[in-house]
């Protein structure tokens, strides 16, 4: 006689996980720099979802129309659901010509659920001191 082996498998109804990081806010560079300054770009990131979770942050300056002038990156380890960080970028010296810049910032988290919290842009201007 054979015997039939069964499995039983049980499957707990668990929900996803839900992983949401995303950048809430641009603090720096401000919308005004004067030539020749050195910033250091930094913005804020915040974990929405129910999930602990690692990600990477970038940082790009882009002359106007579209040269990308620097891009950088910093790796966070975890951040804990409902946390926020600020997340500072080496510096830069955005140069003595006048001009007009975007800075954008985004991120990649494995499984992130939630793409348009992504990225962030903000224009700002490089001017000489005391030009309106």
């Amino acid at each position: 006689m054979r015997r039939a082996t069964a499995a039983i498998f049980l499957l707990a109804s668990l929900s996803p996980a839900d992983v949401d990081i995303g950048v809430v806010q641009i603090l720096l560079p401000p919308s005004s720099v004067d030539t020749g300054a050195i910033i250091t770009p930094e913005a804020r990131w915040h974990n929405f979802g129910s999930e602990s979770t690692g990600f990477t942050a970038r940082c790009a300056l882009i002359r106007e129309p579209d040269s990308l002038a620097y891009m950088e990156s910093v790796h966070v380890a975890l951040l804990v659901p409902g946390a926020d960080i600020v997340l500072q970028f080496p510096d830069y010296q955005v140069g003595h010509e006048e001009s007009d810049w975007r800075a954008r910032f985004w991120s990649r988290a494995p499984d992130d659920t939630n793409r348009a919290n992504d990225a962030l842009e903000k224009p700002f201007r490089v001017r000489r001191r005391g030009s309106i």
